[in-house]
C-alpha cells in the first residue's frame, strides 16, 4: 500500500522515498483499527529496511496518531483577475487548451524535469498520471493549458475548479516559464469564469516568487502538501549530513526503534524524543528547528 518516489530537491543524490498515498476501508470495517494496524505494520517494515522518511499524502488523524505531522515550507499567493495587467495572448505567448493529455506528456515531461526540486517522473509515469489526476467529479471544471512562444512550447499549467458556481480558480501544477505562466493568468481566468486564482509556490521556485513579489503581491507561509514522518533518525543524518553541517548543526540520534535525537550549534540545542518532535527538529521552521528544505509535495497530487 505505498509507492517508491524519487526526490530531486535537495536530496537528488539519495535512493528513493517511499509515499504512502491512501487507505480506505469497507464500511461494514470501519471503526475496528484495520488502517492503523495497516500503517503500523507499513512503519515497521520501513525500520527494519532502515529506511529515513516516510512521505504521506494525507493529513487525517490516522497519519497524525501514527507520528506523521505537516512541516516543511511553501507560499500561498492569491491573484485577482483584475490585479494583472495583461489580458491574455499576445504577440510574445500563445495559449491553448490541451485536448490530448497523452500525446502532451513528452514535451511536458522536459519542462517538468527542468525544475531541480521536484519529484523525478518518467515518460510513462507522466503518461499515466495525467490521466490519474483529472477529477471525474461532475461540474468540477479541469483544464490544462500549454503556452507557447512562436512555435517553441514554453509553459504549461493544471488548473480547476471547486464546482461550476465557484469564482476561485486552483492552480493545481506549473512548469515552465513562470513569466509566461502570470503574464496569461488573467485569460486562463476569463476563460473558466473566475475571478482570482490560488496557487502554491516552493521557495526552491525563485523564478515566480520574484515575480510575484515584485508585483506587489503578498503571500501567506503554509506546511506543504500532506504529512511527514522520521522513521530512521540516524539513517537520515547520514543522508543530509551536508546540509546540516551547513546550518551549524552537529546531530546524533538513536535508530527508529529508540526515537531520540540531539543536536548542538553554537548558540542552542533541540532535544527530540517522538517522531513527531524529531521530523519537525529537522524540517519545521522555526527557532528550535534546522528547516532543512523539504520537497514540493504539491507534486503529490499527481499520486
Amino acid at each position: 500500500m505505498h509507492f517508491w518516489i524519487t526526490t530531486r530537491y535537495p536530496w537528488h543524490h539519495l535512493d528513493p522515498y517511499p509515499l504512502f498515498p491512501t487507505t480506505s476501508t469497507l464500511p461494514n470495517y470501519r471503526g475496528k483499527g484495520y488502517a492503523s494496524l495497516i500503517l503500523k505494520s507499513i512503519i515497521s517494515h520501513l525500520c527494519a529496511s532502515k529506511v529515513s522518511l516516510l512521505l504521506v499524502s494525507g493529513t487525517r488523524s490516522l497519519y497524525t496518531r501514527a507520528g506523521c505531522i505537516r512541516t516543511g515550507l511553501e507560499y500561498h499567493y492569491n491573484i485577482r483577475r483584475e490585479g494583472i495587467t495583461s489580458q491574455g495572448p499576445s504577440q510574445l505567448y500563445s495559449v491553448n487548451k490541451v485536448l490530448n493529455r497523452a500525446r502532451s506528456a513528452a514535451w511536458m515531461l522536459d519542462l517538468y524535469s527542468r525544475e531541480a526540486y521536484r519529484f523525478e517522473r518518467n515518460l510513462s509515469e507522466m503518461t499515466t498520471l495525467l490521466d490519474a489526476i483529472w477529477f471525474k467529479r461532475e461540474n468540477w471544471p479541469m483544464k490544462l493549458y500549454q503556452i507557447a512562444d512562436k512555435e517553441k512550447r514554453i509553459a504549461y499549467l493544471i488548473v480547476f475548479k471547486r464546482g461550476n458556481d465557484n469564482r476561485t480558480l486552483t492552480l493545481m501544477e506549473m512548469a515552465g516559464s513562470k513569466s509566461a505562466i502570470v503574464d496569461l493568468l488573467p485569460f486562463v481566468m476569463n476563460e473558466m469564469d473566475a475571478d482570482d486564482i490560488n496557487l502554491r509556490v516552493h521557495p526552491a521556485d525563485t523564478d515566480m516568487v520574484q515575480i510575484l513579489d515584485s508585483m506587489g503581491y503578498n503571500h501567506t507561509i503554509g506546511p506543504v502538501q500532506g504529512t511527514v514522518r522520521i522513521i530512521d533518525p540516524s539513517n537520515l543524518i547520514k543522508e543530509l549530513g551536508e546540509m546540516i553541517t551547513e546550518r551549524g548543526w552537529n546531530c546524533s540520534a538513536q535508530s527508529c526503534e529508540d526515537m531520540k535525537l540531539l543536536c548542538r550549534s553554537s548558540l542552542q540545542s533541540i532535544g527530540a524524543n517522538t517522531p513527531a518532535e524529531i521530523t519537525n527538529a529537522f524540517f519545521g521552521i522555526c527557532e528550535d528547528c534546522s528547516s532543512i528544505p523539504l520537497m514540493f509535495t504539491d507534486d503529490l497530487n499527481f499520486i
